[in-house]
């Protein structure tokens, strides 16, 4: 997470959430009040890597401190945030949405501590 935060430190408030996106954050680190603060004070990191995460982790950012609450999880996709979602992948305890575009991003995942999680097209939705 270091270098894609190096590049947004420069980045005003209005605008961190659209470069964080573009950084290859998912919506929830993007809008999340720890990654901003990390971009204010210069940090490495937003201090929560150890205990935070999403459904690589089998988690459902259980620190997330932002605007998009965690029952509207599987109503935005969880990497671009676009409010079309195609299918749902389970992490944790809760359901992300994903739209068709980012159905394939946890394909590859093969990283020590990281399962790649359940992906399944939303009910009743043609894709």
């Amino acid at each position: 997470m270091g270098e894609a935060l190096k590049r947004l430190r420069t980045v005003g408030a209005q605008q961190a959430a659209a470069a964080a996106l573009k950084g290859g954050f998912p919506i929830t680190c993007a809008t999340c009040d720890h990654l901003k603060k990390a971009f204010d004070t210069d940090a490495d990191d937003c201090g929560k890597t150890i205990t935070c995460g999403g459904p690589i982790f089998n988690r459902s950012y259980p620190d997330y401190a932002g605007p998009l609450k965690s029952e509207h999880y599987d109503k935005v996709c969880l990497k671009c945030g676009a409010d079309q979602v195609d299918y749902y992948v389970f992490g944790g305890i809760k359901r992300f949405g994903l739209c068709a575009a980012h159905k394939g991003i946890f394909d590859k995942i093969n990283a020590p501590g990281t399962t790649p999680p359940l992906v399944m097209r939303v009910p009743g939705r043609s894709v």
